[in-house]
């Protein structure tokens, strides 16, 4: 069983549910590790098999530590979720039930993320991770101060004032602003639940991957991740999909795209190098 006090301190007390709240990150940090290893050891530009001294490391040489962590990471939030139970057990159902309807909520989002990984094969957010650090700060601040962006980011202003195009030659810097928007968009709206940011960054490298139907369905993962909750409706239709064993079709995104719109109170999409897209 875990103690219930931090490494650093043996006077500061914690209750499961806390200890719980602070393993689940430690848990998704552990994949996230993992995934980045992953990528860079099956990147065609990376070297599959490195030598070491005389021995030939392997995947499973290289790969099993991360796992490990990952399995230790989620024995620890096994045991914390047995411990809150026990302990919400023993204050009454009333606890218990609200510690359930957690560890349900947990879960059916966890599907519903499995299932929007079928809409589309586009990264958009990576993409968004990749271009940040090589914006210098104070770049591009006169966009954000420009009237015309003003009135695009008011959402209470006329459908005629939410539509603004940017142009420029290659290298002058557009994907740097495209960036810079989105988050500028974060900080001015971090209820996400409520007001919807997509993005997407077109590479003309890329364009086997940009069709329409991807990138509709880009948006639309995007926008159902945000969401506080996802009718079951739209669970419906993913798994209905699933079932198929095949990605999701025009119909299907057109669909879903009209039944999650009007789950937000307003909308963003920035597109990125539009000419790049097929």
């Amino acid at each position: 069983m875990l103690p219930l006090v931090t490494p650093s301190s043996t006077a500061t007390m914690h209750t499961p549910q806390q200890i719980l709240a602070s393993s689940l990150p430690e848990l998704y940090a552990a994949i996230l590790i993992f995934s980045v290893k992953a990528r860079q050891y099956f990147n065609p530009s990376f070297t599959r098999i490195k030598k070491s001294g005389s021995i030939w490391r392997t995947s499973a040489v290289e790969f099993q530590p991360f796992i490990d962590e990952i399995f230790e990471k989620e024995r620890r939030v096994r045991e914390c979720a047995d411990m809150a139970k026990m302990e919400i057990s023993m204050k009454g159902p009333a606890r218990l039930q609200q510690v359930q309807d957690l560890l349900s909520n947990i879960e059916s989002k966890m599907k519903v993320q499995r299932l929007l990984r079928m809409l589309s094969p586009l990264e958009a957010w990576k993409r968004h991770q990749d271009v940040l650090p090589s914006r210098v700060d104070g770049t591009g601040t006169w966009l954000l101060e420009h009237e015309h962006f003003r009135l695009w980011c008011d959402p209470t202003n006329s459908p005629g004032d939410r539509i603004l195009c940017c142009f420029g030659g290659v290298g002058t810097g557009k994907t740097v602003l495209s960036c810079l928007v989105i988050e500028h968009l974060l900080h001015e709206f971090p209820e996400r639940d409520k007001v919807g940011i997509a993005s997407l960054y077109g590479n003309y490298r890329d364009q086997g991957s940009q069709t329409l139907n991807n990138i509709l369905g880009s948006l639309l993962k995007q926008l159902l991740t945000a969401a506080s909750h996802v009718p079951d409706t739209i669970t419906s239709i993913l798994e209905s999909v699933q079932k198929q064993e095949k990605r999701a079709d025009n119909s299907n995104v057109l669909q879903l795209l009209r039944l999650t719109l009007p789950l937000f109170d307003s909308i963003f999409v920035c597109i990125d190098a539009v000419d790049e897209n097929r």
